[in-house]
């Protein structure tokens, strides 16, 4: 079983719902109205449901079955009807629905071939990938993280000839760098 925060988005008095909602709140902060949004490992929703406030549609995936009905029951978003939930396997699917921005927040470090996760969402994405992971070890301590990843090693995965980097920083406490977000765009002149 993988690790999940089940968080609620009002509730920002600990740490790691902080952190997880700074996440998605940057990643929206990338977003426009037009773009249709899938938001890899969105276990519980909530991140879904930030995202769906700017984007016309958002599709949160996820492995586990019980994230998912969760997330159908927690964020049903009655107003926009914006969102849907779908269960996919990231080791096993094959091909990821097309959307103009990918948002992956703590996955790939969960993967068993991080390189054909980044090839899927460079394949299924026209405008925008949003990234974040761990850039410190932590494979020794946490024991559903299987690999450990550098800056430059995430941006090997995903800087070609048609994908290049748009912006990358570090977040940690007290002025750490613990985690990396990285943003990559599609060079056809437009982020």
């Amino acid at each position: 079983m993988a690790e999940r925060i089940y968080v609620d988005e009002e509730r920002w008095d600990d740490g790691p719902s902080r952190a997880h909602l700074f996440r998605y709140y940057a990643a929206r902060g990338y977003l426009e109205k037009d773009d249709v949004v899938k938001d890899v490992a969105c276990g519980c929703g909530y991140g879904s449901e930030i995202l769906s406030r700017v984007a016309r549609e958002v599709i949160g995936m996820d492995y586990e079955p019980e994230s998912i009905a969760h997330a159908e029951q927690a964020h049903p978003n009655h107003e926009r009807n914006n969102v849907r939930f779908e269960i996919a396997d990231f080791n096993e699917v094959l091909r990821l629905p097309d959307t103009t921005v990918s948002v992956s927040i703590e996955t790939i470090e969960h993967l068993k071939d991080p390189a054909r996760f980044a090839k899927l969402l460079k394949e299924s994405t026209t405008r925008l990938i949003f990234l974040t992971t761990p850039i410190i070890p932590t494979k020794h301590e946490n024991p559903h993280h299987l690999h450990d990843f550098t800056p430059g090693q995430v941006e090997a995965l995903f800087i070609d000839d048609q994908w290049k980097p748009f912006h990358s920083y570090a977040q940690g406490a007290h002025g750490g760098s613990a985690y990396g977000g990285f943003i990559f765009y599609r060079n056809n002149g437009s982020i």
